[in-house]
């Protein structure tokens, strides 16, 4: 019976996220954003280690990156700002790993919860929902280096600021109740041209780390709404 409702359930949230990208053209979530190339060097989680290699591993990869925003609100309505990352190889070679955040609060509770903010580099970007790390669990996040001018969420912005030097961030893992741990440098340094190749479908399911698995009701949710995403906008899983 729980399999029947699931699968109920999966059908229900695929054909609203069909809906809303097939209606806007584009995404369902996280509409409009501008892709970056950079590069990441893991360090390994200071102070813990995790038994998963993108944790607890040195390691540096290419990476790319797309800077959007959450909902698509119209100008001048406040959006929570998504980060979504690519790192090349993150899983071995061929194999990517995605990591998507989304701006959000302080503290234990408030990095669950989404928040809006008018600068790229303003608050932190929160993975929100946990990853099962071995026989724990986690949450992950990028931290920014603040710049003195804020950096608005638009692509020309954008554009200008990582043309005047990278936009960097701390990637950082805490257990549920924990504070931040850094585990890598995510440093963010220039577009990728448009013609260059197809905009990356990210998709945590399906280029996941190995042993950090996606965990609870609501990411089990995500293939469903990402394959209905990409339906409605005609595109590929890549």
């Amino acid at each position: 019976m729980d399999g029947v409702r699931d699968s109920l359930v999966d059908r229900a949230v695929g054909r609203v996220f069909r809906a809303a990208a097939r209606c806007r053209g584009a995404r369902a979530l996280h509409p409009r954003g501008v892709v970056l190339g950079g590069r990441v060097r893991l360090t390994g989680t200071v102070g813990r280690r995790w038994g998963v290699a993108l944790l607890d591993e040195p390691a540096r990869h290419a990476v790319l990156a797309r800077l959007s925003s959450a909902v698509g609100t119209p100008e001048g309505v406040p959006d929570a700002l998504g980060l979504a990352v690519r790192i090349v190889d993150g899983a071995g070679p061929g194999r990517a790993v995605d990591l998507l955040f989304t701006t959000a609060g302080d503290g234990p509770v408030g990095r669950r919860l989404p928040l809006p903010c008018g600068d790229v580099l303003g608050r932190t970007y929160s993975g929100l929902l946990p990853y099962r790390a071995g026989d724990r669990r986690c949450l992950l996040a990028a931290v920014p280096f603040r710049r003195r001018l804020r950096v608005r969420p638009e692509e020309e912005a954008v554009r200008r600021a990582v043309a005047e030097g990278p936009l960097r961030f701390d990637l950082v893992v805490a257990g549920p109740w924990e504070g931040w741990r850094p585990f890598g440098r995510l440093s963010l340094e220039g577009p990728v041209g448009a013609g260059a190749a197809p905009e990356p479908s990210f998709d945590v399911h399906a280029h996941a780390a190995d042993r950090l698995a996606p965990a609870g009701p609501v990411q089990a949710l995500r293939p469903a709404a990402y394959a209905g995403s990409r339906a409605g906008r005609g595109a590929e899983l890549r």
